[in-house]
This record gives structure tokens, C-alpha cells and sequence, in this order.
């Protein structure tokens, strides 16, 4: 749309300028958490924040999720691309859901909702589902889910989609909440990472 608005006219510094400020300067449609309120299951507190706010908190649940359930990628480094889920949730377009105990953060549930190209209705696909194992008792991960279910209701999501490793039993559980499998996940890798 920027370039569209431009075209005809010549490329000047001026022109230039105004089309990096109109793709850069987007206007900010993220879900507010705050929608979302949250509950409580034993010690934790399940609720909705912000990515951005709770990036360095990230971090550490990143690489345990990784290094319990990536070992299939062969030596590939984990490099998260921050700044393009930065600018989905943005766009409104990922809602960043975490579980906390005493106010530390034990767990994250990331979605990334979208229009589906097939039926147009909105689906939310699950990026990151995790718990620390030291909470995954009780019900913690099944009360973390359907906090994240409610909430797609409230956003009028439609489909949710989930893949799961083939080294835990979060398709189990899953199942057992009403999700069917509709699909198995195949990987091949074509050269060594460099």
C-alpha cells in the first residue's frame, strides 16, 4: 500500500522517507491481556501479558522448551526471531498467554491467530505450549489450556490448531480435552546446518 500511493512519482529522499515511515509506523491493534483477566490453579496464576514486556523472562523458558522437545534439529542453534512475534502481536495477530508461580514465570502458551485461506473463518495455531516439569501436577496444563480456549472464544476464534511432539504426552492430553488429531508432522533435513 505504501508503494501503491506512490507510484508515478519520482524517488526523492522525500518520497523515500514517506513510504519507510508508512511500513514502519503501523498502527498498534494488539489484543490488551487485560481482556483475558485471569485465574488462579494452586500456586500458579494463569493469565495473558505482553511479549514484548516479558521478553527476558522468555528466554529461559525458550531453552528449556527447546532442549526438552527440538532434539530432532540436529545441532541446529535456537535463534527465535523476537521481533517478528514482536510485530504480530502488534498486528494483533498472536496472543502471549503464561503461567506464574509466585510471581515467577513457569510457563507460556503462544497463539497465532489468522483468517484461514479455505473456509475464512479464524483459527488460532498454538506456537509454544510449555510448563517448567516441576509444574506439570495436578490439572495445571490442562486449566492452562482451557484459559487459552476461553480466550479464543472471546477473540471469535473458531478453529484451534496444536502440533505436539512426538517426546512428551501433550497430544494425550490434548485428546483427552476434545482435540482430535487430524494430521501427522514429517521432517527431513536436506544438507547439515551451517
Amino acid at each position: 500500500m505504501a508503494l501503491a500511493r506512490h507510484i508515478g512519482h519520482g524517488l526523492t529522499l522525500d518520497v523515500a522517507r514517506e513510504i519507510v515511515r508508512e511500513v514502519t509506523e503501523t498502527e498498534c491493534r494488539a489484543i490488551d491481556p487485560a481482556m483475558f483477566g485471569s485465574i488462579r490453579c494452586g500456586s500458579l496464576v494463569i493469565q495473558a501479558e505482553r511479549f514484548r514486556d516479558i521478553l527476558p523472562e522468555m528466554e529461559v523458558l525458550h531453552a528449556a522448551h527447546f532442549a526438552e522437545t527440538e532434539k530432532y534439529r540436529q545441532g541446529l542453534a535456537m535463534n527465535p526471531d523476537v521481533q517478528a512475534g514482536i510485530e504480530d502481536e502488534k498486528r494483533g495477530a498472536m496472543v502471549q498467554f503464561t503461567a506464574r508461580h509466585n510471581g515467577e514465570l513457569v510457563g507460556n502458551l503462544r497463539m497465532y491467530i489468522r483468517t484461514s485461506r479455505h473456509t475464512g473463518t479464524r483459527f488460532a495455531s498454538e506456537d509454544t505450549l510449555y510448563l517448567l516439569p516441576e509444574h506439570r501436577k495436578g490439572r495445571a496444563a490442562l486449566r492452562f489450556v482451557q484459559f487459552m480456549e476461553d480466550g479464543m472464544r472471546k477473540l471469535g476464534v473458531y478453529e484451534l490448531r496444536a502440533s505436539t511432539k512426538s517426546v512428551n504426552r501433550t497430544d494425550k492430553l490434548l485428546e483427552f480435552m476434545g482435540w482430535t488429531p487430524v494430521a501427522t508432522e514429517l521432517v527431513k533435513f536436506l544438507k547439515e546446518p551451517s
